[in-house]
């Protein structure tokens, strides 16, 4: 209301310029009609404007592909679990004290590999459920208000994410020392070989998933 008084005397001017004049002087008061209705809206208004709504619906699908990969993730340590050959032996000697403590190591790793999936899992597709949930009633103040209160627990599920990760692939190589005793009762070397070169590959896709994480923090 205030603002419809205060453009009573402009309107009445204008009324008395010729047509092209008029057109003049009215443009640089249209261009700036927005951003007064902006500063009298408040910061919700500019926000809602300036929201992209298929933009924020790819950002929560990348949600979703967290959870399905540790899903995979979890699925393949399962299977790795009830599959693998490694036993605790009571006997004391040498063997037998090497194999009891490639299987602790085991069941810790295995184990450490599917409860931080099970995190992440739920977790990503909770925070994917309640954004969709937002956006679908087009909620954009919640939305972003609950993305930003829910940050830490996105940095938190990502970090849960790599420990799964990193978590399978020694949980696999400990059963894998298992899988090459078959070869030590020919005397070969080809037991050791595979052991080593499967160590010098998982040790190679840490360091370059390492390199990605890192590019994706300084540039995305």
């Amino acid at each position: 209301m205030l603002l419809s008084n205060s453009l009573v005397p402009a309107v009445v001017l204008l009324n008395k310029l010729p047509p092209i004049m008029m057109m003049k002087n009215l443009h640089p008061f249209v261009e700036s009609f927005p951003l007064i209705m902006t500063t009298r809206g408040g910061g919700a208004a500019a926000a809602v404007a300036a929201f992209d709504m298929s933009l924020e619906s790819q950002n929560v699908g990348v949600l979703s592909s967290y959870g399905v990969v540790t899903a995979l993730i979890m699925n393949s340590a399962l299977r790795l679990y009830t599959s693998n050959k490694l036993t605790y032996k009571k006997d004391k000697g040498n063997n037998n004290n090497l194999n009891n403590t490639i299987s602790i190591l085991f069941s810790f790793f295995i184990s450490l590999c599917i409860m931080s999936g099970a995190f992440t899992a739920v977790a990503f597709q909770l925070l994917s459920i309640y954004s969709r949930t937002s956006l679908g009633h087009n909620n954009i103040v919640g939305y972003q208000n609950f993305r930003q209160a829910t940050a830490k627990y996105r940095i938190f599920g990502f970090h849960s994410f790599l420990v799964s990760l990193v978590s399978f692939v020694i949980s696999f190589l400990l059963s894998y020392t298992e899988e090459i005793k078959k070869y030590h009762k020919d005397n070969t070397i080809i037991g050791r070989v595979l052991l080593y070169s499967s160590v010098l590959l998982a040790l190679l896709g840490v360091h370059h998933i390492h390199a990605i994480t890192k590019l994706a923090t300084q540039f995305v």
